[in-house]
């Protein structure tokens, strides 16, 4: 073979080498900054759920707690006041139908965004919904029962 030739394809090889490795880079740069801003993104829309989702369940928690409270349907002699138990009966059921829609409100919310909480995160919110809204039907169930019994 020739040295020029031979000068030729060195020459080539060295430009082509070059070449993919610029491409390479290129590429490898590119693929951390797609990587870097979805990173950014998931840690930014973290940043907007997962408080919004522990304001609702702090919400609802309170909301489970002041139905729980007892009746107070006795008028100041200590007889029990039919009047006064039956407001109190229908303020529980209108606060009972409302806790349920912030129930299922935030299960939608929660069903929604889930693609931005982590595994280990959305498991016990699931499990927490799904015990808050059992145990709002178990109460909505208690309060119906009492309402459709006849009294003693």
């Amino acid at each position: 073979m020739s040295e020029k030739l031979l000068v030729a394809l060195i020459s080539g090889g060295a430009a082509f080498l070059g070449a993919l490795v610029a491409f390479v880079g290129t590429w490898i740069t590119a693929r951390r900054s797609k990587e870097l801003r979805r990173d950014e993104l998931v840690r930014d829309k973290r940043g907007d759920i997962l408080p919004e989702i522990s304001i609702r369940l702090y919400d609802l928690i309170d909301a489970l707690r002041s139905l729980t409270q007892p009746i107070a349907g006795r008028d100041e002699q200590g007889d029990l006041d039919q009047r006064a138990v039956a407001e109190y009966v229908m303020g529980r059921t209108a606060s009972t139908k409302q806790l349920i829609d912030q129930l299922v409100e935030l299960n939608h919310y929660h069903k929604r965004n889930s693609i931005w909480i982590p595994k280990k995160l959305a498991v016990p919110i699931d499990e927490l919904i799904r015990t808050l809204i059992n145990k709002a039907q178990r109460y909505t169930d208690f309060v119906l029962d009492s309402i459709r019994k006849p009294p003693d």
